[in-house]
């Protein structure tokens, strides 16, 4: 059906519809261009914000290990006891208090320890924290001699500054008299690490209170900030995060792509937010580079299509319609031809020297056996009537324009090999059945086979397999022109042709025992059935003078007057197994006919 509806478009019409798929094609691929660099800057930053999200989870578990262990040092300390041993206010000099900050942060030594608090009893004691603020603290402390995160917490005395705080409950002879609080400044911690920031990329932390504390923001606005705090609450409240770590908790919105991981040791969930539309933005260069390119190749495309309608398919047009010409006239060989004049490339011009040498040679040819017949006898009238008739039928107008129209084709789609091929295989097919003597080789006989079948390869896109199977003493043997050809061409017009779109095998054989060579011609087409091999046996035994003979008749006519009854020809078939034609003939090494013809 879609090969009808190319063969219904003109010239002009396909090279417009072949136009408008090759722009099509070009916005696809600039598209998906743009798309795959779209998914390949979300890929690179979502592995970005996954290594960052594995040294920062790394590193807040560190942490957390290294103020387990200072908590546990603190427990042995005498300065560190005898403030948490005091009673009141009174009991606390400058110096106690002193010597237990020495203590802490000889301990810790952590730079991004912002501040290092306590409660015993009625004491509190803090950089950062209101007595109240203390008391909650110590309320919140749950029993046991263990490490408690207490998530991210905002005190009074700071200014939209937050800390993630870590407490401890202090024993003394099993007894608990208190509480130390270590309090992480996360901005500290961030300057140590090696860590790269990246626009449109966000870390937060977000403890089990909905609390939120941005590591890192490219964006630090309040009110980017407060919408991304917002987005992350409402998909912890939604349930969107597994609750044991892993990097493939992903979810996305409309415009961002959040990664969560849940960090145990600290109590809260790490969380990387990158902005799609931020990212987008470093597109905008590549928008325009790809539509500068884009305009580029469509001017080079549409001059490209220009020049090669005018060179190839312009004179093919023309080309064809002096064919059909041709073909409209009575007696095309025997009148004064009109003149071709059509440009195009290199191989255009040689098919054309070929085609008029072609027409010349067919026209001289023809007047010249058009004289003899005036002088021969009978039998040789004969011998001529069926040899024209065979020349006739290998330069039907028709098959020449079939081979054209697939010339054509392979010049439209771009297959100026297959053209120039074709177009050789053409002109040595009919200089080979007009010219030179009527009395060849098996090998010269086979070279013209092989140019036929060339031509006909092509027109089945390769469809067809030949096997080829000829002794080198059969190639010497000396036989008529055109014997084999007729029985190819009958093979794959009857035979294969009709077997539709199926691969099919052609089988071309010859051998010589003592004196006689055995030709074979086998393909694996329908066959043919019993009824009508039976009467294409009696046609071929008994032929009648007004038969058109042509295809096999021609050959086994030829093959009497040449050979008398000293040849056999046979032919076996059966339908759906492909057909057989055995032909046997005498070796004659000193055959030649009387004149040449």
């Amino acid at each position: 059906m879609k090969i009808q509806l190319l063969k219904s478009k003109n010239i002009r019409q396909l090279f417009g519809l072949y136009r408008i798929a090759v722009v099509a094609v070009m916005l696809l691929l600039s598209v998906a261009l743009i798309n795959e660099a779209q998914k390949s800057i979300l890929n690179f930053s979502r592995l970005h914000a996954q290594k960052n999200c594995e040294v920062l989870e790394t590193s807040l578990n560190q942490v957390a290990s290294q103020f387990e262990n200072a908590f546990l040092l603190l427990q042995l300390d005498d300065s560190c006891r005898r403030v948490m041993q005091a009673s009141s206010y009174s009991q606390l000099t400058p110096d106690h208090i002193r010597e237990f900050k020495d203590a802490v942060y000889t301990k810790t030594d952590f730079s991004y320890l912002r501040d290092a608090a306590f409660t015993s009893g009625m004491i509190g004691v803090s950089n950062i924290y209101l007595a109240d603020e203390l008391r909650q603290l110590s309320a919140d402390m749950p029993a046991g001699r263990h490490m408690v995160s207490l998530g991210i917490l905002s005190p009074h005395s700071t200014l939209n500054q937050s800390f993630l705080c870590f407490g401890y409950n202090y024993y003394v002879d099993g007894k608990k008299i208190g509480n130390i609080f270590f309090s992480l400044d996360s901005d500290q911690l961030i300057t140590s690490l090696p860590i790269s920031e990246q626009a449109g990329m966000y870390f937060a932390l977000m403890d089990e209170n909905q609390n939120v504390q941005f590591l890192i923001a490219s964006d630090k606005s309040s009110e980017k900030l407060s919408s991304i705090r917002d987005l992350l609450a409402a998909q912890n409240i939604d349930g969107a995060i597994s609750a044991k770590p892993s990097w493939h908790d992903r979810f996305a919105t409309s415009r961002y792509v959040i990664e969560a991981a849940s960090l145990e040791r600290i109590g809260c969930t790490l969380y990387s937010v990158i902005d799609t539309q931020n990212l987008n933005n470093n597109l905008d260069s590549m928008y325009v580079f790809t539509l500068i390119m884009l305009l580029i190749l469509l001017g080079v495309t549409i001059l490209g299509n220009a020049f090669f309608h005018q060179s190839l398919v312009v004179p093919l047009n023309s080309f064809s319609q002096y064919i059909a010409s041709l073909r409209q006239m009575a007696n095309p060989l025997q009148q004064s031809l009109p003149p071709l004049d059509i440009g195009g490339c290199r191989e255009i011009q040689h098919i054309k020297q070929e085609f008029l040498a072609l027409l010349s040679s067919i026209s001289a040819l023809t007047a010249e056996i058009h004289h003899k017949n005036e002088v021969l006898h009978r039998e040789e009238l004969l011998r001529k009537d069926i040899e024209i008739k065979h020349l006739r039928s290998q330069i039907n107008p028709h098959f020449l324009y079939n081979t054209l129209e697939l010339i054509r084709a392979d010049a439209i789609a771009g297959k100026v090999g297959q053209v120039s091929s074709i177009a050789a295989s053409m002109g040595k097919f009919y200089r080979y059945s007009i010219k030179g003597s009527p009395i060849v080789t098996l090998s010269e006989e086979l070279d013209y086979v092989r140019a036929y079948l060339n031509i006909q390869q092509q027109r089945f896109e390769g469809r067809i397999a030949i096997i080829y199977s000829i002794s080198s003493e059969a190639n010497l043997v000396r036989i008529p022109k055109m014997v084999l050809q007729p029985l190819v061409e009958n093979a794959i017009v009857h035979g294969l042709e009709p077997s539709g779109e199926n691969a099919c095998t052609l089988y071309i054989g010859a051998t010589k025992n003592d004196s006689i060579l055995t030709l074979s011609v086998r393909d694996n087409g329908i066959g043919i059935d019993s009824e009508h091999l039976k009467e294409l046996k009696e046609q071929l035994e008994n032929p009648k003078d007004d038969d058109d003979k042509i295809g096999l008749a021609n050959v086994t006519s030829r093959l009497r007057l040449q050979y008398g009854k000293s040849c056999s020809f046979d032919i076996s078939s059966a339908p759906g197994d492909g057909t057989c034609i055995l032909l046997k003939l005498p070796v004659v090494y000193n055959l030649e006919t009387t004149k040449e013809y």
